[in-house]
């Protein structure tokens, strides 16, 4: 759950709602200025769904996990905690006015939520949702089970990284195989369709794409935008879990495991599991 606006709530100043929220362990949409619980009533992109996941984490309550992340100003804070089972309300109801915006809200419980801190679970502060306020967390579902049960992530399993995370380690796995020299761009989201770019020996153009789980749409589409691409001197990398990549051959691109880069990664003297381990938390307390 994302919060960035304070929808200038009556009484509160700038930031004080959002600050209420946090204090009173609620989180709260708007979408399309209408009270309602019924998704099929919103017309914008995001409110369906939105409404729905309030509604399916009201019924849930302690059999949920919600990370609520709250930008004042220019600070980040991020509670975490079940949500409270039958505590959907409008705003217009909370304040008993009705002039307020039509904001929907649902309540944590109090007793078993607590604001976190970056150095204490980094993944929300790093990976909010990028377009939608509300979502089913699946990019970090094993980081924030992890964290909800107080275990330590595995360094070896791809599924309790960061996607940039991971993106790293594909990076330093090329670099320790002899594939990658010299980088060209800085991994991630640089340029569109490639995670790693680089130089390889001989001067070989090195391109390669990051993913924690590929469907066979994705692969094909990144082998195709190489034999597109009319690159002659080039080496060409996918790297997505086993499931995702077996049975699957492509004449232009080299398919490979992440569950191996870690593997290797674990077992080099330059990097190890350690390193590893850090990665995977993205652990900010001791630095």
């Amino acid at each position: 759950m994302r919060h960035t606006h304070d929808w200038n709530v009556p009484g509160f100043g700038d930031g004080a709602f959002l600050e209420h929220l946090i204090e009173e362990r609620l989180i709260a949409v708007h979408y399309d200025g209408i009270n309602s619980w019924i998704p099929s009533d919103y017309t914008s992109k995001f409110g369906p769904s939105a409404i729905r996941y309030l509604n399916a984490c009201n019924e849930a309550g302690s059999n949920a996990y919600i990370f609520a992340s709250y930008r004042i100003g220019g600070n980040i804070r991020v509670v975490a905690g079940p949500p409270l089972a039958n505590s959907k309300r409008f705003l217009t109801s909370y304040l008993a006015n009705d002039s307020a915006p039509r904001v929907k809200m649902l309540g944590l419980d109090r007793a078993r939520s607590r604001e976190i801190s970056l150095a204490e679970f980094p993944a929300p502060f790093l990976l909010p949702p990028k377009q939608q306020v509300f979502v089913e967390w699946k990019q970090c579902k094993v980081l924030a089970e992890n964290f909800v049960l107080g275990a330590r992530p595995n360094p070896l399993d791809p599924a309790c990284y960061l996607p940039g995370a991971l993106e790293v380690a594909c990076e330093e796995y090329l670099r320790l195989t002899g594939a990658l020299k010299r980088n060209l761009l800085r991994v991630g989201g640089t340029l569109k369709g490639f995670d790693i770019v680089g130089i390889g020996p001989k001067n070989a153009l090195i391109t390669a794409q990051v993913k924690q789980r590929a469907t066979k749409r994705q692969i094909r589409a990144f082998n195709n935008l190489i034999e597109s691409s009319g690159i002659e001197n080039g080496h060409h990398y996918f790297f997505s879990s086993k499931e995702s990549i077996e049975n699957y051959q492509y004449c232009s691109i080299n398919l490979i495991d992440t569950s191996s880069v870690l593997a290797l990664l674990a077992e080099s003297r330059d990097y190890g599991r350690n390193y590893l381990e850090r990665l995977a938390t993205c652990e900010f307390s001791d630095l």
